[in-house]
């Protein structure tokens, strides 16, 4: 029987590795045909501004004005390129977990 070539990947994380909350993405194709997806987490505003009652003996007395956004901030940490190949085999892989979790734990989408 012939032995079938084979060749090692050896996987490293950088320096600047870091892990993502999703909770969804924008993005869409390039000029030059390629996905561009921007992945972006969801969360309440922090205020801008606020101002409190200085009370004597310089303690923070109540909150007198608060100048916070209205609204849902999408802070976005992360945009990848990918040409449609590899975007092919990421789609793939995907459906491929979503498949597993729905064979796991017998939810279907």
């Amino acid at each position: 029987m012939e032995e079938k070539k084979t060749i090692k990947f050896i996987y490293n994380k950088t320096s600047n590795y870091r892990t993502y909350t999703v909770d969804g993405i924008v993005g869409g194709l390039t000029p030059k045909g390629k996905i561009f997806i921007d992945f972006f987490n969801e969360k309440m505003p922090i205020p801008n501004i606020t101002d409190y009652e200085l009370l004597e003996g310089g303690q923070l007395g109540k909150e007198v004005r608060n100048d916070t956004a209205k609204g849902i901030v999408r802070e976005i940490d992360c945009g990848i390129y990918l040409d449609i190949p590899t975007a092919i085999v990421f789609s793939n892989w995907l459906k491929d977990r979503i498949d597993e979790f729905e064979k796991k734990t017998k939810k279907k989408r």
